[in-house]
């Protein structure tokens, strides 16, 4: 396989350092190579001091991800070794420059339109917000939109923690119109700012959640998600509920009052192992209501690690840009690691 290199289009490893080295001893050139995403699992920032062979010598790469043994975004230490080709970009960024290396990153790739970083600080505004014409963004920290002004947005993936709303302010001074949005829930997070956020964005058609394990919170946000008034034009709503105890009761409920879904997802997936595995099934009656909205036009999907309706509730993708990780969460993807 490695005598065949140069047709490689896609290459997506997860291995150990010891055999990353083996791989980074093929020199290239990569001429086919579009789509490269890295994990050393058992290293953090594995890449530093490294030179990647296939990131240097890949004259038409598109799409790159970097992950170290957590699946967390990685560095690399020199942008300058990036490809100018590069439309998709995830990796970490330091604490101290995150301004400075998205600042260069803009610059240095003037056909990105994916972008994703890992980033959990609480940044320092002392610099002026960096512009930038990418059309979806993932970010760990809300507080990171507080650097960046996105007229192009489409596509945005945070997690929601703060009660001062930065992802209110950056929509409001991006002017961007999102079409998907994909929310991780802070537990803490109020009712107010949990509607605040929404109603930002009032022409949204697709709401990725994912809610955290303190169930008896989450029931407040699926009665809040009822109202008429909160994002109207929704059309696709995917939750991934983290609760150890089902929810299937204020979803049914939430699904009966917004009869313009066309797709709609409820995915059970606590962190604890043992309350995955015996996560109980939805009672006949919920079933039946599932099949109620189903033949009235919606499609619907249920599962637990264990339970799925319809039995093949997993397969297929209603809007294209999601990727599920190890615990099955839905997560929004800023980047395409298919083919180009």
């Amino acid at each position: 396989m490695a005598l065949k290199y140069a047709q490689w289009g896609r290459v997506d490893l997860s291995v150990p350092m010891a055999d990353f080295l083996v791989f980074n001893e093929i020199a290239g050139p990569f001429p086919a190579l579009g789509s490269l995403s890295l994990q050393v699992t058992d290293r953090f920032r594995p890449f530093s001091d490294i030179q990647i062979n296939a990131v240097r010598h890949s004259p038409n790469l598109k799409a790159l991800q970097l992950m170290d043994q957590l699946c967390a975004p990685t560095a690399v230490d020199d942008l300058a070794i990036l490809p100018h080709t590069l439309q998709a970009l995830r990796f970490l960024h330091s604490e101290s420059a995150f301004w400075e290396d998205f600042t260069r990153i803009v610059d240095h790739l003037p056909h990105l339109l994916h972008f994703g970083t890992a980033a959990y600080w609480q940044p320092v505004l002392n610099d002026p917000r960096v512009s930038a014409s990418v059309t979806s963004l993932r970010v760990s920290c809300e507080r990171v939109l507080d650097f960046l002004t996105i007229p192009t947005l489409e596509h945005l993936h945070v997690c929601l923690t703060e009660e001062d709303a930065p992802m209110v302010n950056f929509i409001a001074h991006s002017q961007c119109h999102l079409t998907t949005l994909s929310l991780e829930v802070y537990e803490d997070l109020s009712d107010e700012a949990f509607i605040s956020s929404l109603s930002a964005v009032d022409a949204l058609r697709t709401l990725v959640l994912l809610l955290p394990h303190r169930g008896r919170l989450n029931a407040a946000r699926y009665r809040l998600l009822q109202r008429s008034n909160v994002l109207p034009q929704l059309r696709v709503l995917i939750i991934t509920d983290l609760a150890r105890t089902p929810v299937y009761e204020p979803f049914i409920v939430l699904l009966q009052a917004r009869p313009a879904l066309v797709h709609a997802e409820l995915h059970m997936r606590s962190w604890d192992a043992f309350v995955r595995r015996n996560m109980p099934p939805p009672p006949a009656h919920v079933e039946e209501e599932l099949a109620a909205l189903v033949d009235r036009g919606m499609t619907v999907r249920m599962t637990t690690q264990t339970y799925a309706w319809p039995w093949n509730a997993e397969d297929g993708d209603p809007v294209g840009d999601l990727d599920v990780d190890v615990f099955g969460i839905r997560h929004m993807r800023p980047h395409f690691f298919s083919p180009f």
